[in-house]
């Protein structure tokens, strides 16, 4: 009895702590506008406003990608007390032995950004700058015009001729991986990239599209993990549109939504005849290559940011897509439910919520639909849309169409990139959609050979 009850009283404060410890690990998963069951995480943009207390405004939020931070949950069929913290223990010793070397290969999180020029930790005082031309990345005259959580982008000039055909002295844009983004070390001590930048890195070299953004270089085979970027001077889409149209239309017209609506659509098309679905499209995700400041100024739009991007099963690679990733009011009803399977079609309605909000300037929803992630999910999957009453009497009837058609509840419903672009082109004058030259798309193929 009195080992019994010493046993009972040492068992039962750890077990209590293990409990604690499970539900504050799923309530870190399910919290927030990012998150799923599946555990997600934000993307480098710097994200939007939460909605109002009302409800009714609501900002482009943050996207978010699928997290590789390990939960602490126990599996369901857990031995008994004794065993399960044994095999806590052994995880947290792990843990600290993976904190140890993070913290001499200078890679631990912390609160200020070690990217950062001024604040570089990873080698004592050197810029991220010199870092790069260390890694043989040519670039000068680095400006940071952009950071979000996971990423920082800088502004800088390529001193040399590319592999792909950039100039010399042109401006480039380069995406710098935050040194927490390497949560996984080696045995030898190198850290492990994360799979979602590898995927980018890949998607990016294997593709060329005028309505893609080109990958120029990068290097992710040590830190810091870097991509030279097309530099689209433009900035994104949303920067764009994102307001009351009777504030924006003076400079960016409805002709310049319809064609940047058609360069999304074949940007679109081409990634999905190469089997690829993007899973994070939205108007954040969007850049423009030339500012667009009055009506004479021309649009030409290009999709970006693939970490989430991945190829469909097939039926040599049979894998399963992850579910509840991306950015809550871009994504399908079935991405919501991790006993569908899911395709390219996912991507359509994300262009048809993007279209809604190239046409109502914001994403406007119910005052009550939008609060949590719980809510909004029961409310899209039962049929739920945005405010339709918000677009303006004057918007393009086509867009509106295409908007309702791709956001349909069936996926099978949903009309096809191909199709989509089809239609745009006829509604759109051909001096604002002049088609790609034949000189520029044996560019594009000889670049592609090169890779």
């Amino acid at each position: 009895m009195a080992g019994e009850t010493i046993k009972k009283s040492v068992a039962e404060p750890e077990s209590q702590a293990l409990k604690r410890l499970t539900f504050a690990s799923n309530a870190s998963t399910n919290s927030g506008p990012n998150a799923s069951s599946g555990g997600v995480r934000n993307s480098e943009e710097v994200g939007g406003e939460r909605p109002s207390a009302s409800g009714t405004f609501l900002e482009t939020p943050t996207s978010s990608r699928q997290g590789s931070a390990e939960q602490e949950s126990l599996p369901d069929d857990a031995g008994n007390v004794e065993d399960r913290m044994k095999r806590w223990a052994d995880r947290r010793e792990q843990k600290k032995k993976q904190a140890a070397l993070r913290k001499k290969l200078g890679v631990e999180a912390k609160k200020k950004d070690p990217t950062a020029p001024t604040q570089g930790k990873g080698v004592e005082g050197d810029t991220v700058q010199d870092l790069l031309i260390e890694k043989g990345l040519p670039i000068i005259g680095m400006e940071s015009i952009g950071s979000g959580n996971f990423a920082s982008v800088y502004k800088g000039m390529w001193t040399e001729d590319g592999p792909d055909g950039t100039k010399k002295q042109s401006v480039v844009a380069v995406k710098v991986m935050k040194k927490m983004q390497s949560p996984k070390i080696r045995e030898d001590g190198t850290p492990i990239p994360p799979k979602w930048l590898e995927r980018e890195v890949k998607t990016n070299l294997t593709q060329c599209h005028d309505n893609l953004v080109r990958v120029i270089e990068s290097s992710v085979d040590s830190l810091p993990y870097a991509i030279v970027l097309e530099y689209c001077p433009g900035g994104s889409l949303h920067d764009s549109i994102i307001g009351d149209p009777s504030t924006t239309l003076h400079r960016f017209t409805w002709e310049h939504r319809l064609k940047a609506a058609l360069d999304i659509a074949q940007g679109m098309m081409h990634l999905h005849e190469q089997n690829i679905v993007h899973r994070d499209l939205k108007t954040l995700n969007v850049l423009l290559l030339h500012p667009v400041m009055s009506p004479s100024d021309p649009v030409l739009a290009k999709v970006c940011d693939f970490g989430l991007a991945r190829y469909l099963p097939n039926d040599d690679i049979q894998t399963r897509l992850t579910h509840q990733v991306g950015s809550w009011y871009y994504m399908a009803p079935e991405m919501f439910d991790s006993k569908n399977t899911y395709d390219g079609k996912v991507d359509v309605y994300s262009y048809a919520v993007l279209l809604y909000e190239i046409l109502a300037g914001n994403l406007y929803y119910a005052s009550d639909k939008s609060k949590s992630f719980g809510t909004f999910v029961m409310w899209t999957s039962d049929g739920g849309r945005p405010r339709e009453d918000a677009i303006p009497e004057a918007a393009p009837q086509l867009l509106q169409v295409l908007m309702k058609e791709g956001w349909r509840a069936q996926p099978s419903e949903r009309p096809e990139f191909r199709e989509i672009a089809e239609r745009l082109r006829k509604e759109i004058p051909l001096e604002l959609s002049p088609g790609r030259s034949i000189l520029c798309s044996i560019a594009s193929w000889v670049t592609c050979l090169s890779r």
